[in-house]
């Protein structure tokens, strides 16, 4: 039993429109899902960026802490080694002091900000790329049509042609 060529026709063009369609909607399930991800990680970029932000707030607290202490320890040595810390080389070695140990909280506190910094950096890029596998896939899904459009078209110029 011969299949007549005007069914051929209609099934290749059922099967290109339907395999289109699942195509297109493969793609769009896939960008849409690698957007999903991008952004979440974004998220957590933007959580990891807060945390080193607070952490670097904290250690410099620390560190201030630990530097009043140590001035403390300092200034109690030379009281009872009988120095006078109020003028002259002592009170110059002293603020030298002070100024270098705030110097460290302050670096500390610097990289947590450029840590920070960088994370806010890859969650804008990671949001970026999220929106860019998404317009790549309506581009490829607009290819595919085009493709499936242009298959039956050909193979009815076939079939027209014979």
């Amino acid at each position: 039993m011969a299949v007549a060529t005007s069914t051929l026709l209609a099934i290749s063009a059922v099967a290109a429109v339907a395999g289109a369609g699942v195509a297109v909607y493969g793609q769009q399930q896939q960008a849409k899902a690698q957007n999903a991800m991008l952004n979440y990680n974004a998220k957590l970029r933007e959580q990891e960026a807060a945390d080193a932000q607070r952490d670097a707030k904290i250690r410099a607290t620390q560190q201030r802490d630990a530097n009043r202490r140590f001035l403390a320890t300092a200034r109690a040595k030379g009281a009872t080694s009988g120095v006078l810390q109020e003028t002259g080389s002592p009170l110059e070695v002293m603020a030298d002091n002070v100024s270098q140990l705030e110097l460290g909280a302050l670096e500390i506190e610097r990289t947590g900000n450029i840590q920070a910094g960088q994370l806010r950096t890859q969650a804008v890029f990671d949001r970026m790329q999220g929106k860019s596998i998404r317009r790549g896939a309506n581009y490829a899904s607009a290819g595919t049509i085009l493709g499936a459009a242009g298959s039956v078209s050909g193979n009815y110029a076939a079939y027209r042609g014979k």
